[in-house]
């Protein structure tokens, strides 16, 4: 996986159970259930408890679902989030080292990869009017999830929704 690498899923029909993928030949999954990686912006919200229950039938299905989230979220306020909360992965409350040496290793090691990301977060930056500085700070947000996901087995990473967490999936 460099950054990060994403592919298209095809989605089922609500009434059909989707089919659950082998793991690739040789993967660190190959021994354990499939991986899939969440990411969204700030979760979870009271307001989100739809993707809490997306989340936990994707897991009946017997695929392990990882979570992570941009920004933790203040707006938790039943015994499920706060059980769905401590199950998150907090990018930003890594803190600055995390972020800071995330992104210096991921375009030392990898350094075609990270031009490329560059490029991307520049162009989106250039053609938004939240600016380039904002597309930048995605970018660090991606090296940190791409260095966790690294080494967590995830073949596959769905972003909720078209905010932020798309552009740092990305």
């Amino acid at each position: 996986m460099g950054l990060l690498s994403t592919r298209n899923t095809s989605r089922s029909a609500p009434h059909e159970t989707p089919s659950v993928p082998d793991p690739a030949p040789g993967s660190d999954a190959g021994s354990s259930r499939v991986q899939v990686a969440y990411l969204i912006n700030q979760y979870p919200q009271a307001s989100q408890s739809f993707i809490r229950r997306e989340i936990a039938a994707i897991e009946r299905l017997g695929l392990r679902v990882t979570r992570f989230t941009l920004r933790r979220s203040d707006n938790v306020v039943d015994d499920a989030d706060r059980a769905e909360q401590a199950r998150t992965k907090d990018v930003l409350g890594a803190g600055l080292l995390t972020l800071v040496g995330s992104t210096i290793l991921a375009a030392l090691t990898h350094p075609l990869r990270f031009a490329r990301a560059l490029a991307t977060a520049l162009r989106a930056g250039r053609r938004n009017p939240r600016g380039i500085a904002v597309h930048l700070v995605y970018l660090v947000e991606a090296c940190v999830l791409a260095r966790w996901l690294a080494g967590s087995g995830v073949r596959h990473m769905h972003a909720h929704f078209g905010t932020n967490s798309t552009m740092v999936a990305m």
